[in-house]
């Protein structure tokens, strides 16, 4: 049995992190010793773990939950998780070519400002600028 900052320590976790993730049922509710202390077993350590390294790789806390079966009538098969994942893996994607579509803004803008010796910034222009 954990206490909550044992329980953070093992996971890299904060304290509050792990309250929440109880509140939001992403973990259950724990039992509490004689002094009111929440106590966590192993199971709980193995899903805290799990949801860190889910969040690492982005997916959203109602995903999480589904990964987990938490909230579901059962846990989910593998093809579920596979449509979960493929799901997840075609957002990735669109954020990867915003995030290059703004890459290359930057890029132009700043070597525009790297010319300019004026007092007129253009990377301040930009952001005034409608798209």
């Amino acid at each position: 049995m954990y206490r909550i900052g044992e329980l953070s320590n093992l996971t890299g976790i904060k304290v509050p992190t792990i309250r929440y993730f109880e509140q939001v049922g992403l973990i259950e509710h724990t039992d509490r010793n004689e002094g009111n202390q929440r106590l966590y077993k192993n199971a709980e350590l193995d899903q805290l773990r799990f949801i860190k390294r889910g969040r690492e790789l982005g997916f959203t806390q109602a995903e999480l939950k589904v990964l987990l079966g938490k909230g579901e009538a059962h846990s989910p098969n593998c093809g579920e998780v596979f449509q979960l994942a493929q799901n997840h893996l075609e957002s990735v994607r669109e954020k990867i070519k915003d995030l290059r579509k703004i890459e290359k803004h930057l890029k132009e803008v700043s070597k525009q400002c790297e010319k300019a010796a004026s007092s007129e910034c253009p990377i301040i222009n930009a952001l005034y600028a409608k798209p």
